[in-house]
Formats: C-alpha cells, sequence, structure tokens
C-alpha cells in the first residue's frame, strides 16, 4: 500500500460557517425567525465563538500528531454510541450491478459482456435452478480484493484530480466486528491474515463456515468454492423441516422453534451488550464469536424472486438476514440476478464501496478458475498478511480450511432461555419496524446541457428537482443533507452540502409559477457548485457546528445564553433532514441503495444519474412520514417542469 500522505482537514474559518448557516437557515425558515437567528449569531461572534474556534483548533493539532483529523474520533464514536437496531438505523444496503457476473440463465451473452447499466428492475432472469456458479464467480472475485487488504497490500486510491485519499476505509474488507458494549460498542479487528481465511454462508437462517483461501493466501478456484455452496445448501436441506428450495422463501425462516443465527444482531447494543457478554463466558459460544470476527465476509444465498425495491428493502432492513455488526455481508441470488452488499456504516462510506466492486469487477479469472492479481500488487507476497499465527500455531478455523466441503462447519450459538426470550422478542420488534419501512425506485426524466450557456452539473440538477418537489407537495422546503465524499483529508469521511438555498428555493417557486429565468436558473446551479467547493476545501459547515457544540459541551465556562447560536431553532430548522440524499455516481458499480430516514416524517434517498434519467430509491416510514404518495408523485412532475425550461433555454 502507498504511504502517499492525504492532507490535513483544516478547521474553517468561524466567520465563513456562522455566515453559511445563517444563509441556510434564510431558505427553510419565515422572517421572524431568521432574524432572531441573525442576533444570535452576532452575538456568538462577538462572544464566545473565536474561544470555542481556538480550542478547536488545539484539538485538531493534538489530533493531528496522532494520524487522525480534529472531527475522526468523533465521528467514529458517534457511530459507535447508536444505540437503536442498525439495520433500523445506520446500516446501507448497496445493490450491486451484477453484469461483469453474466445472466443466471447459462453462459453470459454478448450483450451480458457490454452492459455497463444494469438492467431494469424485475425479478430477474432465472432458470428455475439454484445457481451456485454464479454466487461462486462473485465470492471468488469478492475474495481477491478482501485477501488484498488482508495482506496489507491495497493499491493507493486517488481521487478524480489525483491526489491520494486516505485508506484508513479500507480497513474493513479484511473483516472483524462490531462489538456491542454499553455506552459505546468498540471496533475488534480480525485476528487473522490471508492464508486460510474462511467465510461465512448464510442460508435460511443458518450460518455456515467454509473456506475461501489457500496457505498462501489466494483465492481458492471458483469450482472449490462451488462445491463449498452446494455442500451448505444439502446441510441446510438436511436440517430445515420446511422446504426452504421453493421459490420466494424468506431466507430468515428455519425449524420451528429455533432462532435465525443472526437474531441477536437484531437488537440494538443497549440489549444486546449484556446478552452477549453473558453469552461470551460459555467457551462454546466464545469460539462462535471469535470465529465469526475473523471471517473474511459472509454471503447470503437466497431463493428469493423479487422487484428490486423489494429486495433492496429486505435486506437493508429486514432483521437476521446478516450479522448486522460486521463490517461487509453481501447477498446473493440464486435464482435472480440479485446481487446486493449490506454495510455497517460506522468505519466505511459509499466511495470506498464503489472503488472495491469496481475492483472486483477488474479481478479477471483465469481459464482454470483461479485468480489473477489485483492490479497493483506484489504476487510474491500473496501469502503474507497482517496478523498472522505465531510459527506452528494452528487455529481451529485453519483445521477446518483443510476439511472436505462436503461437511461445511455450523456455527451456532448456546442461549440461555431468558436470551432465547429477548432475542425473540427483538426480533419480532425488528420485523415489525421494517415492515413498516416503505423503498419505492422512481425514475425521471434527465434534462439535457445540449445548447445551454452554462454548464449542467448533473448532482445540482437531482437536487433542484427534490427542491421542486417539495414545493409542489407541500407548499415549502425543508432541510435536505447531500453528502460529499472528503477521504482526499486524513481519517476523510463525509462533508454535508445543504443543497437547500434561498436561489434554490426562489428558483424553485418561480418554476412552479412559470416566472422562473435563465438568471434565477444560474443563481442557483451557482449557489450549490459554491457549496461542493467549500466542502472540498474543507470549510463544510455541518461538521464544523458538530465541533463546536463539542467543544462548547466540554466547557465549563460557557453558558447556556453564550451557546444560543449553536441551539437557535433556526439552525436547527437548517440542520435537520427532512432529507437525507447521497448519490455516489452512476450505476456502473452501484446501481442503487437503501437507508433508513433520519427523522420520522422524512425520507432517505440516493440517487443515481443515467444518460436519459435520474433515478431516486427513497425509503420512508409507512405510519409516520409526510404525505410521501404526494412526493413521490411530485418527482416525475418536478423534473417534467425542470425539463421543459431547460429545453427553453435551448431554442
Amino acid at each position: 500500500m502507498s504511504t502517499a500522505a492525504p492532507k490535513p482537514l483544516p478547521v474553517p474559518p468561524l466567520e465563513h460557517t456562522v455566515e453559511a448557516v445563517v444563509r441556510a437557515v434564510g431558505a427553510v425558515v419565515d422572517a421572524p425567525t431568521l432574524r432572531a437567528t441573525e442576533a444570535a449569531a452576532r452575538a456568538f461572534l462577538a462572544g464566545p465563538g473565536p474561544a470555542l474556534q481556538e480550542r478547536l483548533r488545539q484539538r485538531a493539532t493534538r489530533e493531528a500528531s496522532a494520524g487522525r483529523s480534529w472531527l475522526s474520533a468523533w465521528w467514529l464514536r458517534d457511530y459507535l454510541a447508536v444505540r437503536k437496531p442498525l439495520p433500523l438505523s445506520t446500516n446501507v444496503a448497496f445493490q450491486i450491478n451484477p453484469s461483469f457476473l453474466g445472466s443466471t440463465c447459462g453462459e453470459p451473452t454478448d450483450a451480458d459482456a457490454v452492459e455497463t447499466e444494469p438492467r431494469d428492475a424485475g425479478p430477474g432472469r432465472t432458470d428455475g435452478a439454484p445457481d451456485v456458479g454464479r454466487a461462486a464467480r462473485f465470492i471468488h472475485r469478492a475474495a481477491a480484493v478482501h485477501l488484498t487488504q488482508a495482506r496489507g497490500q491495497t493499491p493507493q486510491e486517488t481521487d478524480p484530480r489525483g491526489n491520494p485519499v486516505d485508506m484508513t476505509q479500507w480497513e474493513c474488507l479484511a473483516g472483524g466486528l462490531r462489538h456491542p458494549r454499553p455506552g459505546v460498542d468498540e471496533i475488534l479487528a480480525p485476528r487473522a491474515g490471508a492464508a486460510h481465511r474462511e467465510i461465512g454462508v448464510f442460508r435460511v437462517g443458518r450460518l455456515y463456515a467454509v473456506p475461501v483461501s489457500d496457505a498462501d493466501g489466494a483465492p481458492l478456484p471458483v469450482s472449490a468454492l462451488a462445491e463449498s455452496l452446494r455442500a451448505v445448501l444439502r446441510a441446510a436441506a438436511r436440517k430445515t423441516e420446511q422446504d426452504q428450495e421453493a421459490p420466494g422463501s424468506r431466507v430468515s425462516v428455519v425449524a420451528p422453534g429455533a432462532l435465525p443465527f443472526a437474531a441477536a444482531s437484531a437488537l440494538g447494543s443497549g440489549e444486546l451488550a449484556p446478552l452477549l457478554a453473558e453469552a461470551l463466558q460459555d467457551p462454546r459460544n466464545a469460539a462462535t464469536y471469535a470465529r465469526l470476527r475473523d471471517l473474511l465476509f459472509t454471503a447470503t444465498l437466497t431463493d428469493e424472486v423479487l422487484e428490486d425495491a423489494e429486495h433492496l428493502r429486505r435486506l437493508a432492513f429486514e432483521p437476521s438476514r446478516v450479522w448486522a455488526l460486521r463490517p461487509i455481508s453481501y447477498e446473493i441470488g440464486l435464482r435472480d440476478d440479485w446481487l446486493c452488499l449490506h454495510a455497517e456504516h460506522s468505519t466505511v462510506d459509499g466511495a470506498t464501496l464503489v472503488a472495491a466492486i469496481r475492483r472486483m469487477q477488474e479481478a479477471a479469472e483465469d481459464a482454470d478458475g483461479s485468480p489473477q492479481p489485483i492490479p497493483g500488487t506484489d504476487p510474491a507476497e500473496t501469502g503474507r498478511g497482517v496478523g498472522q499465527s505465531a510459527a506452528g500455531e494452528k487455529r481451529p478455523e485453519e483445521t477446518a480450511c483443510r476439511e472436505s466441503t462436503q461437511d461445511p462447519a455450523e456455527l451456532m450459538w448456546h442461549w440461555s432461555e431468558a436470551a432465547r426470550a429477548t432475542i425473540r422478542d427483538g426480533l419480532a420488534r425488528g420485523l415489525q419496524e421494517a415492515g413498516k419501512l416503505e423503498t419505492a425506485i422512481i425514475r425521471v426524466p434527465r434534462p439535457t446541457a445540449e445548447g445551454l450557456p452554462l454548464k449542467l452539473s448533473v448532482d445540482a440538477v437531482s437536487q433542484l428537482i427534490l427542491t421542486v418537489a417539495q414545493q409542489l407537495a407541500y407548499g415549502r422546503t425543508r432541510a435536505v443533507y447531500e453528502a460529499v465524499d472528503m477521504r482526499e483529508y486524513r481519517a476523510g469521511r463525509t462533508e454535508c452540502l445543504r443543497p437547500v438555498t434561498p436561489e434554490a428555493v426562489a428558483f424553485a417557486r418561480t418554476l412552479i409559477s412559470e416566472d422562473a429565468t435563465l438568471d434565477m436558473f444560474s443563481e442557483a446551479l451557482e449557489a450549490h457548485r459554491s457549496w461542493v467547493k467549500a466542502c472540498k476545501r474543507g470549510e463544510g459547515v455541518d461538521r464544523h457546528l458538530l465541533g463546536l457544540r463539542r467543544i462548547a459541551a466540554e466547557g465549563r465556562d460557557v453558558d447556556a445564553p453564550a451557546r444560543a447560536f449553536l441551539e437557535d431553532p433556526g439552525v436547527a430548522a437548517a440542520t435537520t433532514d427532512f432529507l437525507s440524499t447521497t448519490s455516489i455516481g452512476g450505476a456502473q458499480q452501484i446501481v442503487r441503495y437503501a437507508f433508513a430516514p433520519t427523522v420520522p416524517e422524512g425520507f432517505g434517498i440516493s440517487y443515481t444519474p443515467h444518460l436519459e434519467a435520474i433515478e431516486y430509491c427513497l425509503t420512508w416510514h409507512r405510519d409516520t412520514a409526510d404525505a410521501p404518495e404526494e412526493f413521490l408523485a411530485a418527482l416525475p412532475r418536478a423534473a417534467t417542469l425542470l425539463g421543459e425550461f431547460v429545453r427553453g433555454l435551448g431554442q
């Protein structure tokens, strides 16, 4: 791995942040509220603001000496402090474009080979038989990328400008666990290197450990992986009383009265931490947990044939489909082309996963199914890994890797009756809550830039459509979160861009009333562009506000009146995400993804640009979302209005 160093994350200028916050407030509140915010801002700059800023700079200096940014430890802690069940709060499901694997209908066709866009949403194509060959091919490619990280050889990634990005997020590809603890969880790194690694295969609620790498740390051949998967299917069928091979069966179902292996991860950490601590006193559970920790990744094999939106909703939110505290878990359709990744979000963001999937696509196979090295790695060092055993030491999983694939090892828990009751209750609650979440895919026409006297950013256009849709559906506009990749900075994660600007709101209103002008459109686009540039300079607003609030909370000399700006209702309105949105580019690697909304009345939205369309993947709470039918219906109307306006400019 390259030792190129990303640049340090600066502490943004205080005056810039305060001014930008006030402008964001002006886009979402009434005039009296804005005047109160402006007064609080002036008092903050004249009062405690500069002292808090200086303390934040001092923290930045201390954290830099430890290789971190002033933000990174706080950011990770905030994720690890989440007590709610992770699938219902911060985890994300990313649908992978499966075209590089061909179709489940037999040998890949020429159309499969050249396809760069995902196929239409639908149940997929199938010959009616489970396709373990396709699953084995994907696992083989995924293992090549994960094992490269386990060896510490992941090539340095760069951003589009050629700047090195921070590679910390790649560490989760080596395996490990988020371990629930009282108050704040912790990350447990895997103990194993690349040699003799296992993956976990979920089938109808059971988890089996199967070998995935050889003594040199290279992925096993596709043929060996396929035989392991067949062995898992046979073992699961033998142990399950219900017929799990029928299309449409639910992967979370096991024999009546039994608990799925991953059921406990349906609990939030507040419930799970004491339950797991007690269970790990049993050596059998301790051995299971150690093995779970050292799995390279897990893959759930499903027979479900569903529309993509329902596939995505189930993997994102339903409990027990994956162990929700593992960093990366995959789900692979055996009867359709479904391929998806479930991510525990505390240590990794979408842009890193896009890069990982791209490398899986590039990990070509030799004719005999053996791997070729990932570009940029040293083939001579394939067997060397981080955290390898001492000479002569053999872990249980190493022995298991040498055993016959005819008898895959099932991982099992031994819960007390009290624990089983708690888990059953949590599983039932998780299923009930997941059932209240709806996911929909909406495609709208993408306005074209042909003949226009200005640049048309697809991100800015996507956000303008959302702003216009809010105006159409609600007659007002509430705050929107747009994620910006910040990995070019040391320990960088994301920054928040606030796309609901006064210029965007003014344009949306006049577009609806048919009074919009080119100048207003240009101003709205420029306002979005200015936010992007500020974020990329390290001068975003939301993370800076978080830092100032943390510093204020640590300082006993900062009284409540002095904190008025940080607790101002207008500031709260501008930073409460009615729409939590994000995009990670086109659909070549990640087709779409789903995550829970951050407020009960709001929406979680990923959007993906296509050549002639923009796709929105929306998730909302059925019982609490604000008029979801009206908002979804407003999206095509908003896109049509904007498209007609843009076409008019080009004439």
